[in-house]
């Protein structure tokens, strides 16, 4: 399953972890298991799937950044600092 294909609940409980080991967690709990890519992406913290930016830029860890809307219900994060972009 793909992030954008979550209801906006699942992916507000994925936003709320802080570490990947909770996404990890989170997916078990759900009974969903994550594909290589998918584990990749939890294991390097980046991506859609790495949980713990918690507002924070996965690349550079600054706060400050814009949330750019790509659809009715999909967003990415925008570092003004390093230009990383994730969500």
């Amino acid at each position: 399953m793909r992030y954008e294909e979550l209801t906006s609940d699942q992916q507000k409980k994925i936003a709320a972890c802080q570490t990947p080991e909770e996404v990890l967690a989170l997916a078990k709990e759900s009974g969903y298991t994550l594909t290589d890519d998918e584990l990749n992406e939890v294991a390097s913290g980046g991506g859609a799937w790495g949980g713990g930016t918690n507002g924070h830029c996965p690349n550079c860890g600054s706060t400050s950044y814009h949330t750019i809307h790509t659809g009715t219900v999909n967003q990415q994060n925008v570092c003004n600092k390093c230009s990383c972009v994730w969500g």
